[in-house]
């Protein structure tokens, strides 16, 4: 059992138990509704903390305490990154922050945030329409309001400095943080450029005015600073608001912004799976002729049943962007993408991979070797033997430059060869293909 522990010795013989279809038992979404999924306060005041997280894959969720504020503790659900589990009782785990009262043991939901993402990009077997947005490639913001009349005002707004106007308090947090480090908090200022964060908050009014529900507003703020962690170059700041979850102890509701809202997220609603496909298609098309209104990430989809409930949230990557995420899955997109100017532009990495591929002193080099003044093919041949660990100096710095395009290099040698007497020719095709990557002088 030790050397096959995925076998089971049945009846007469040895059934082997193929590991793949027991990940993908494991890969399945919760089958009920978004709308219906429990919250994590739900399900632990049901259980012990320990059987409520043996509900989802071995070290699937992560619960930590991450504030005590007099007779209560606040924690903090997570994932470890890119692990994020789409198979368990909620998946509304994704920065969920949950108050416990440290008398009564009780948990209440205290931040509600996006759920996470299905795994695959699948349509559910039945909806009553789905609504199509952009995927921005930036980073979540979850800005909770406490209503002024609501018991957690009092409590928190002694530990939390936080935002406050005549409606209530406002914790600005991030996707995991409850308030976001100081760093990130002066990147969302610089966003909001020369606007007061009261100003900012003053365009959504109309979702404060119920002073009995929590409620989550979840942006997405997009940079144009070059970022290690972001995929998509952005030229400008900017926000987009998704929408808002409204929450109690026992219910939970997500509603996307309302087009008339300040910074809506665009949106497309369709009533078939076929008119979808086919938009999600055309929008490809337009991304690649370069379509600079097209993100570069793809769609989120959110499907809705005939009662308004959430039925599901899909993710709809292009393949572009999936291949600059990882070049060594998808090397043929990879190179595809990055040898088009339409496309290489829209990706950060790229445009940052392209500065590093600085060819202009290696270009020079060789050309001022070549200027050597040989009078036929035999004596060139000599000058090449006798410089032969230069040659191989050339080619080791052409070997890094070529590997960090994940490209293969050409053999100088052998093009000084092939290309005697012309230096210019020579040296353009030495450098293909990074010339078509490399911005020329």
């Amino acid at each position: 059992m030790e050397q096959c522990p995925w076998s089971l010795e049945v009846g007469t013989g040895l059934w082997n138990l193929v590991p793949s279809l027991v990940k993908r038992y494991f890969d399945q979404s919760w089958p009920e509704s978004l709308e219906h999924h429990p919250s994590l306060a739900t399900l632990w005041n049901e259980s012990f903390i320990s059987k409520m997280c043996a509900q989802f894959p071995f070290k699937g969720i992560q619960i930590e305490e991450e504030f005590s504020l007099m007779d209560h503790k606040i924690y903090r659900s997570t994932y470890t990154p890119g692990k994020d589990v789409t198979w368990g009782p909620t998946r509304f785990y994704r920065g969920e922050y949950l108050l416990q009262n440290k008398n009564t043991k009780m948990v209440y939901p205290l931040r509600s945030g996006l759920p996470t993402f299905t795994r695959h990009p699948i349509f559910p077997p039945t909806f009553d329409h789905v609504v199509v947005t952009p995927k921005y490639d930036g980073s979540l913001v979850n800005i909770l309001f406490i209503p002024l009349q609501h018991p957690y005002c009092k409590l928190l707004k002694q530990w939390f400095p936080g935002d406050r106007n005549e409606f209530g308090l406002f914790l600005v947090g991030s996707k995991q943080k409850l308030v976001m480090d100081s760093h990130l908090r002066k990147k969302f200022n610089s966003v909001l450029r020369f606007k007061s964060f009261n100003t900012f908050i003053s365009s959504y009014d109309s979702y404060f005015e119920d002073q009995d529900c929590l409620k989550t507003l979840h942006f997405e703020m997009m940079t144009e600073a070059d970022s290690t962690e972001l995929n998509v170059y952005y030229p400008e700041n900017f926000f987009k608001f998704i929408g808002c979850t409204t929450f109690t102890k026992d219910d939970r509701r997500f509603a996307l912004a309302k087009p008339s809202d300040a910074r809506a997220i665009p949106q497309k609603t369709f009533q078939t799976k076929d008119a979808c496909e086919a938009y999600l298609e055309e929008l490809h098309d337009q991304f690649l002729k370069g379509d600079t209104l097209c993100e570069p990430e793809g769609c989120v989809l959110y499907f809705w049943d005939a009662q308004g409930c959430l039925v599901d949230i899909v993710k709809k990557k292009f393949p572009e962007y999936l291949a600059v995420v990882n070049p060594d899955k998808y090397p043929k997109q990879y190179q595809e993408t990055l040898t088009n100017p339409l496309l290489a532009e829209r990706f950060q990495k790229i445009r940052k991979l392209k500065k590093d591929l600085d060819t202009s002193v290696l270009k020079k080099a060789i050309h001022e070797f070549l200027k050597k003044d040989t009078k036929d093919r035999k004596e060139f041949a000599l000058y090449l033997e006798e410089n032969r660990f230069k040659i191989q100096e050339f080619q080791t710095q052409l070997d890094e430059i070529a590997e960090k395009a994940r490209m293969k290099a050409r053999n100088i040698r052998q093009e000084l060869f092939l290309n005697y007497p012309y230096i210019q020719k020579t040296i353009a095709n030495i450098f293909r293909p990074l010339g078509e990557i490399v911005d020329e002088e």
